[in-house]
């Protein structure tokens, strides 16, 4: 765990200790991937309600990967840990960096859709397609699957999200 992780959790629990507030932790891409790790070592106490993540970074070989002991004990019927339903993470489909598994994308010309995902892999994940226009037949034209990618990279900014 790399310090700003750590540095992450050590404020969180500074600023409960001085205020002695309940804790909800938000935060996009990185800021996404830190609260997700604050409630993973927080998420057990009772002043700590949760986080909400906005196209948090999600690494395809870490806690999102599919064997990962995070997702395990999420599945579990019984003893799952606090952070499994305290955590919130919202993706607009075709981000790259946190929701887009880029090689696969490319190597089944973007028709795998739901299975080129990266995900946390834990609590709830809310999915919204806020692209202005869908991508059609733009992936079967020379060159068009890189200018998908290029299109598909504003997906990650924040102002993508509006209200439903």
């Amino acid at each position: 765990t790399s310090s700003r992780f750590k540095r992450a959790v050590k404020q969180t629990k500074q600023a409960h200790a001085k205020h002695n507030y309940n804790v909800y932790v938000v935060g996009h891409s990185l800021g996404g991937s830190l609260s997700n790790h604050t409630t993973m070592k927080l998420g057990a106490n009772s002043w700590y309600f949760g986080s909400i993540g906005f196209n948090p970074g999600v690494s395809s070989v870490g806690k999102g990967f599919y064997f990962s002991k995070a997702r395990r004990d999420c599945r579990k019927k019984k003893g799952k840990p606090a952070y499994c339903n305290k955590t919130t993470n919202h993706f607009n489909t075709g981000d790259p960096v946190s929701n887009k598994n880029i090689v696969c994308d490319l190597a089944t010309w973007g028709m795998a859709g739901k299975m080129c995902r990266k995900r946390v892999g834990y609590g709830k994940e809310i999915y919204s397609d806020n692209r202005k226009k869908k991508p059609g037949l733009l992936k079967f034209v020379p060159g068009g699957m890189v200018a998908k990618q290029v299109k598909d990279a504003l997906q990650h900014k924040m102002d993508r999200f509006e209200d439903d």
